[in-house]
């Protein structure tokens, strides 16, 4: 999986670790910061309002729309599934269930037909998508807000 800063999101460094990863022992987590989960940084405000613009822009589909094939974000699973059939739920009335298929396991989830699903986009769509949240993320001021006068160049 690919990180935010990976992706060139405005990131710091952790100020409670120091960009280590680590703090103070506890016998059950070990010496992980838990400001940072590990990491060693952390998004700014500004990076975040870029990364929460870029993931507003990604492709989404309603549950009722979804087609057999296509490749989707379950937040209830918290992992992405190829959707197998979507159908009528029997049980709760003005429900469908979205069924997917993995590794010979059925798996269904009864959603309102309205719920949007993030739709997986193509490379060429991703790399686009991501050079204008970046370019967005030049727009905004350190504290994550759109610019209200222009930059001198």
């Amino acid at each position: 999986m690919t990180t935010a800063k990976e992706m060139g999101f405005e990131t710091t460094e952790c100020s409670r670790c120091g960009g280590s990863g680590h703090y103070s022992f506890n016998p059950m987590y070990g010496t992980t910061c838990f400001k940072c989960n590990g990491t060693g940084w952390g998004m700014t405000k500004r990076g975040q309002a870029a990364k929460n613009y870029f993931n507003d822009s990604r492709p989404k589909v309603a549950a009722e729309n979804l087609e057999a094939g296509q490749r989707v974000f379950s937040k209830s699973f918290n992992r992405w599934w190829t959707v197998k059939n979507i159908e009528a739920d029997e049980y709760n009335p003005g429900l469908v269930v979205v069924n997917y298929n993995v590794q010979g396991e059925e798996y269904g989830e009864h959603v309102q037909p309205d719920r949007e699903f993030l739709l997986s986009a193509g490379e060429e769509l991703w790399a686009e998508l991501l050079a204008a949240a970046i370019e967005h993320q030049e727009t905004l001021t350190k504290a994550g807000k759109p610019r209200k006068r222009r930059i001198a160049a």
